[in-house]
């Protein structure tokens, strides 16, 4: 009974880290948005119909019914008036804030285990932010070291996860908010790579052709989505 209520701790953790880094991926998207002149709607947390809705002045902070995502609503009009620079860089803007804040986690954690550096305390902690940050993308990059993990095989993956201090906590979310980041910049429409090379030849473009990279992106996401979850199936 003991070993079930901490794997359900530990999965239940995992599980609201991950809606944070989803929630800072879109923060990202929407901070960027707004530095640009682009009125942002609203802000869920999650997918389907919404549970709660808060208006923040013009803002709706929502939740909704399923946590696997999360949404960005931002004003059409506006967006594409920007031009097509400015939307390559709102399209990049959540896994820059997914990296940046896998970062600063990170340093934080380095500057709690370097506090007695004293001043060389920063230093350290920068240092040690990149190291573990490199040493994670030179891993990814191996040769049959990276997969696609989907919700099966996440939760069999820290199921068996010891008791997650502070500490262990810090590390699960800068790899979850990095790994969100990177799955994000998959060069496939409407993830937000492959938003940002459409956006990056929107002038060629016509909306017709928009439209169809946009229902065939949709079309892969959700075949890679089953591909995923097939192979999560089978590692069971």
């Amino acid at each position: 009974m003991w070993l079930f209520c901490r794997r359900c701790c530990s999965v239940l953790l995992a599980v609201l880290l991950l809606l944070g880094a989803v929630a800072v991926h879109e923060g990202g998207h929407g901070l960027c948005a707004l530095a640009l002149g682009v009125p942002v709607r609203e802000l869920g947390l999650g997918v389907g119909p919404p549970l709660a809705r808060v208006k923040v002045r013009r803002l709706v902070l929502s939740l909704r019914a399923f946590p696997v995502g999360a949404l960005v609503d931002l004003d059409d009009g506006a967006y594409y008036r920007l031009s097509a620079g400015r939307r390559v860089l709102l399209a990049l803007a959540g896994p820059g804030a997914n990296a940046a804040a896998a970062f600063l986690a990170l340093f934080g954690l380095g500057l709690w285990w370097g506090r007695d550096a004293g001043l060389r305390a920063p230093a350290v902690a920068a240092g040690f932010a990149w190291g573990v940050l490199a040493g994670v993308v030179r891993l990814s990059l191996r040769s049959g070291s990276a997969e696609l993990v989907g919700p099966v095989g996440f939760v069999a993956a820290v199921r068996d996860l010891g008791p997650v201090g502070a500490a262990e906590g810090v590390l699960l979310f800068s790899l979850l908010s990095l790994g969100l980041g990177a799955v994000n910049l998959l060069p496939v429409f409407p993830l937000d790579g492959g938003r940002a090379l459409v956006e990056a030849f929107s002038g060629r473009l016509r909306p017709s052709w928009r439209r169809g990279l946009e229902r065939f992106g949709w079309a892969a996401v959700a075949v890679l989505g089953l591909l995923v979850l097939a192979a999560d199936l089978c590692r069971l």
